[in-house]
């Protein structure tokens, strides 16, 4: 599960219908997936990259053309100029599912540090964490994310729980 993914794993991490994606693809070009014997596309993680990039990109008000045209270098940088920024909290959700599907423990702290730090913990809890976390349950129980995907966020979040209790504890 982790070096291939049908449409409706794509569709379920990056919310985009299956239906659009396949748009895009005859539309734009923007991916070429493989297709099994029995004509089933099949991404792989770089294409989960690019349509979460996309996604972001997508959410944030920018054209599905222009996006279309962006190398991924492009991609990749307007989505990091657009962390830095003030975004939706949506935005920062899909980060982290990123950060999570590309086992990438610094993109996760980056992201978390930053919502923290510009709108503190409890409304990064309830406005990123949780659901992001809703997200990650829906992810495992539909089987697209695999276990140590799920472990490895799991201890990130327990990590970074536990540092902000004593924290806390010691500015008491």
């Amino acid at each position: 599960m982790t070096n291939s993914y049908t449409i409706k794993d794509l569709s379920q991490l990056t919310h985009i219908k299956p239906h659009t994606l396949r748009v895009w693809e005859q539309r734009y070009g923007m991916m070429k997936p493989e297709r099994t014997d029995t004509n089933i596309r099949i991404y792989t993680k770089d294409d989960l990259k690019y349509l979460l990039n996309v996604s972001i990109l997508y959410d944030n008000g920018f054209k599905i053309s222009k996006i279309a045209r962006m190398t991924n270098t492009e991609l990749s940088e307007e989505v990091t100029r657009l962390s830095l920024q003030s975004v939706p909290f949506t935005t920062h959700v899909s980060g982290l599912v990123m950060a999570m599907v590309e086992l990438n423990e610094d993109q996760f702290e980056k992201i978390l540090s930053t919502v923290i730090l510009s709108f503190g913990l409890e409304e990064t809890m309830i406005k990123v964490m949780f659901p992001f976390l809703q997200h990650v349950g829906i992810l495992w129980l539909t089987n697209t994310i695999n276990p140590a995907q799920e472990h490895f966020i799991s201890n990130l979040i327990r990590q970074k729980a536990n540092c902000c209790h004593r924290w806390a504890y010691q500015s008491a």
